[in-house]
């Protein structure tokens, strides 16, 4: 129950503004009850009662991750994109007055994944470390395909590593064979005629670029730049499954390859700052692409002050990808294990068997990724959101 205003006005679980936000957005992108969604958030706050209050600057961090999810989000209609901004704004000014439990917030982060869990039941939840900026919670299970199979991509055929010949990975094509220490794979580039090659006016803010000294011109560029990038390096880099040390080798070649995109100082950025690495097991070397499909969306286009110049303009293009990538049985389990799940190897395998099956499987992992070009036309900052989804899916 929330308090009386002259006890001090804090607000209860039920309507904090960050909850209300939560259960907006499950609701909205499951349309599971949200009367069962508020039983699972007061689940995970009881869970959660132990844990340390956060930091502010914590909580503001999470704000930060899930406005930029929300405003994303092609699911969303704009009534519910008002609604879940509006009060996670709110969210902020409570936060500071008032604090956050440690249990809160624990049910904030999690509602979203518990209530899509309990949807795809039977599922194994564990923990992964995604990235935004800093860091994202995520989730990844294992399922197989006649639980869901209108999410499972069609397995993969062998395509030759040319452009020539496009394949079924959706706004990727083939590009060139690349060899790795894991093996020989065909990397991927933007497919020429995907809607995100496509300029759309209605997705620019041309009276924020014009604020800040862009032209039309400039937000073409920029957008075809920019998904250009995400399709070769940000989803299917060579340091994609790589498990290395920052200033190793493979990274300074990447570095060398892509120097020429980034703003002066930019260039010997961290890695894992700038692409998805670190986080994927060993993908599938068979001559063909790690990715099954790939979808590729530019959400919007516009100007801002820059973070770090003031006075400077910096032009944004936000895009919205998911990126089905291809992992051996091994792999998967070995994956699971590395990644939240307790029991054994064998019990693991036990509970799915589709994991032993000898089948290949897919991971999909949705991307929100954002550049900002200087008005020299190079990236001068990124941010990102990697969110893999609560399941593994068997691929044929």
């Amino acid at each position: 129950m929330c308090q009386p205003k002259e006890l001090g006005g804090k607000r209860c679980l039920r309507h904090s503004k960050a909850t209300v936000a939560e259960v907006q957005f499950t609701w909205a992108k499951t349309k599971v009850d949200k009367e069962n969604i508020y039983a699972i958030l007061k689940t995970l706050n009881k869970e959660g009662r132990k844990l340390d209050a956060p930091e502010l600057a914590e909580v503001n961090a999470f704000l930060d991750k899930e406005e930029f999810k929300v405003k994303l989000d092609p699911d969303l209609s704009e009534r519910d994109r008002k609604m879940i901004l509006k009060n996670l704004d709110k969210a902020r000014d409570e936060a500071e007055k008032q604090g956050v439990t440690g249990g809160a917030f624990h049910a904030w982060k999690n509602v979203f994944k518990a209530t899509v869990e309990k949807m795809k039941k039977p599922l194994m939840a564990i923990g992964l470390t995604g990235v935004l900026v800093a860091s994202l919670s995520g989730c990844v299970g294992a399922l197989d395909d006649t639980n869901n199979p209108s999410n499972s991509p069609e397995p993969t055929g062998t395509v030759a590593c040319s452009t020539a010949n496009p394949g079924p990975y959706g706004d990727v094509i083939p590009k060139e064979d690349i060899t790795d220490e894991n093996g020989t794979y065909c990397q991927t580039t933007l497919d020429p005629t995907s809607e995100a090659y496509v300029y759309d006016a209605s997705k620019v803010d041309m009276a924020s670029l014009e604020k800040w000294g862009f032209t039309e011109a400039d937000a073409k560029k920029a957008q075809e730049e920019t998904a250009l990038f995400v399709a070769e390096e940000v989803l299917d880099s060579s340091i994609l499954d790589a498990k290395t040390a920052e200033g190793s080798p493979a990274k300074d070649v990447w570095i060398e390859k892509n120097g020429d995109r980034f703003s002066a100082g930019w260039e010997g950025a961290s890695t894992d700052n700038v692409v998805y690495t670190n986080v994927l097991p060993t993908l599938v070397r068979d001559g063909n692409p790690r990715v099954a499909k790939t979808a590729i969306t530019v959400a919007s286009i516009s100007a801002q002050e820059s973070a770090t110049i003031p006075g400077e303009g910096i032009l944004v293009v936000k895009t919205a990808s998911t990126a089905n990538y291809r992992i051996s049985d091994d792999a998967a389990v070995d994956f699971l294990l590395a990644n939240g799940y307790t029991g054994t190897r064998e019990a693991l395998i036990a509970e799915q068997p589709s994991l032993a099956d000898g089948k290949e499987n897919v991971l999909p992992v949705n991307v929100f990724y954002a550049a900002g070009f200087n008005t020299d036309g190079k990236i001068s900052g990124v941010s990102f959101e990697y969110a893999p989804e609560s399941t593994v899916y068997n691929n044929g």
